[in-house]
């Protein structure tokens, strides 16, 4: 198993503008930033790129299923990974978490509540940044 890079996030989402403004600001707050825009290729970009976490959208463009998805990675990798979604309801959210995920948030969300969120899941696992005490950049 290759040993995560604490600094690069893989994002899972077919919705472009969104993964624009998450490059930006994840740039702007210290991570890399790696993008797919379907459920294909997961797998391989995780054993590519090792991220140290991974934002996951449920409905992707291909028919894949991101909790089906978020099985195979929990199969093949220790990585942390929130499911970033559309879909909020209540059953969703507990799917989301029984089928592997460290995290669930609904959108439309806030940027620094997913930072802080995307924080405290890397240093659940030991994988914290060093550099992250400043105040995050807000775009």
């Amino acid at each position: 198993m290759t040993k995560a890079r604490i600094d690069k996030i893989l994002l899972v989402d077919d919705d472009r503008q969104l993964q624009e403004n998450l490059c930006t600001f994840f740039s702007s707050n210290g991570f890399n930033t790696v993008s797919l825009f379907s459920g294909r290729g997961v797998l391989e970009a995780i054993s590519k790129e090792s991220p140290c976490a991974v934002l996951l959208d449920v409905m992707l463009p291909d028919g894949a299923d991101g909790f089906e998805i978020i099985r195979r990675i929990r199969s093949r990798f220790d990585l942390s990974v929130l499911m970033l979604t559309a879909r909020g309801k209540e059953i969703d959210m507990v799917v989301g978490l029984e089928s592997g995920a460290d995290d669930y948030l609904a959108k439309p969300f806030r940027m620094l509540e997913l930072l802080a969120r995307i924080r405290a899941l890397l240093r659940r696992m030991g994988r914290d940044k060093p550099d992250v005490v400043k105040e995050p950049d807000v775009l």
